[in-house]
């Protein structure tokens, strides 16, 4: 298994906001945007970001305009019956990827990890 197939199933297994997640994807992803943070205890210092991707539908979605520039998304909440979210990512008229989680960032995620998957195999 990959990294980012690792990280998939990470986020498909996410029940909800996750910190070290974040980190993950941060750090897989994006590690511009990763800064040091001091300990408590001043032994040392520690990977952080900011940025809130599970837990933020903005951020998720500024994740994948970052990574995936000018693709168009299908957001679709609560469908009936279903306790899942579902995102789709279209990167062209005959590619779609998609993603199901219990909230709508992991979701957008997922998908962005799935689009980025079908990208890189080609």
């Amino acid at each position: 298994m990959t990294d980012l197939e690792a990280l998939r199933e990470r986020v498909r297994e996410a029940t909800g906001p996750d910190r070290d997640l974040d980190l993950a994807l941060a750090t897989a992803l994006v590690p511009d945007v990763l800064v040091l943070r001091q300990r408590p205890d001043d032994s040392g210092a520690d990977p952080y970001t900011y940025w809130e991707y599970t837990a933020s539908l903005d951020a998720a979605l500024g994740l994948v305009e970052r990574m995936l520039p000018k693709v168009e998304m299908e957001l679709h909440f609560n469908k009936p019956g279903r306790d899942w979210q579902t995102a789709l990512i279209r990167s062209s008229p005959l590619t779609m990827q998609g993603g199901e989680c219990e909230t709508m960032p992991l979701a957008v995620l997922s998908a962005l990890l799935s689009a980025i998957a079908q990208k890189v195999e080609g």
